[in-house]
């Protein structure tokens, strides 16, 4: 048996004079900001974790939550920003106005059975829901309820997640960037649809997602 699978899909980065790369530190200027490689300190206010098209904004002060977002969504570039409150998670877009909250266990269900509650502006993560049939269907951003609430719930903390836009990456001090080339780390399509290739088996897996190859990893060695 042979199981072949990439662990990401890649989007194309914007020429380097179309300003691709989103400088966050700069964005938080006049904020005491972890610089790479120090220790924390009273003083500090924020921390930046980079991966390319998506981020960890931490507020170690945690009363600047709200204004770092509104830093971050102010920026055309930005995609979107989420942070979590109590049992809900909001989502602002990039250059926005509105809002989007979902938290999990509602009355709608996913192509995946799984249950969500969801207000405001739905497009902002592109979800078309069928109120008749309370049905939620995604768009461009492949099962992005379950892998953001994943996100937000990986770890304890004050954080936000920001990702950039397609054409665009985020940086911090020592960020590798790579304008007129690609990146990965967001949630849209390109970066979250991969190849898979399964010979050997009859067996498939319940979904189409790498979460689910871990039952179906353990069927087929089982077997």
């Amino acid at each position: 048996m042979f199981i072949v699978i990439g662990d990401s899909g890649m989007t194309p980065i914007l020429p380097k004079q179309d300003q691709s790369v989103i400088d966050l530190r700069s964005l938080f200027k006049g904020y005491n900001v972890l610089q790479p490689g120090d220790q924390v300190s009273e003083k500090t206010e924020a921390v930046l974790a980079v991966n390319e098209t998506m981020a960890y904004v931490y507020d170690l002060k945690s009363d600047k939550l709200d204004t770092f977002a509104g830093i971050l969504h102010a920026d055309p570039r930005i995609d979107f920003v989420s942070w979590k409150e109590g049992d809900w998670i909001h989502v602002v877009q990039g250059g926005g106005t509105t809002m989007l909250r979902f938290k999990k266990d509602g009355p709608l269900t996913d192509l995946y059975r799984q249950n969500w509650s969801v207000d405001q502006d739905t497009s902002i993560l592109d979800l078309t829901i069928d109120t008749a049939q309370q049905k939620l269907d995604y768009g461009r951003y492949p099962d992005v309820l379950r892998r953001l609430y994943g996100a937000l719930h990986s770890h304890p903390g004050n954080f936000l997640v920001v990702t950039a836009k397609p054409g665009y990456e985020l940086a911090d001090t020592s960020s590798p960037t790579h304008p007129g080339g690609g990146g990965h780390g967001a949630f849209g399509k390109e970066e979250s649809l991969v190849p898979l290739i399964i010979s050997g088996t009859e067996k498939r897996p319940q979904h189409l997602r790498i979460v689910d190859l871990k039952d179906f990893l353990l069927q087929v060695v089982t077997q």
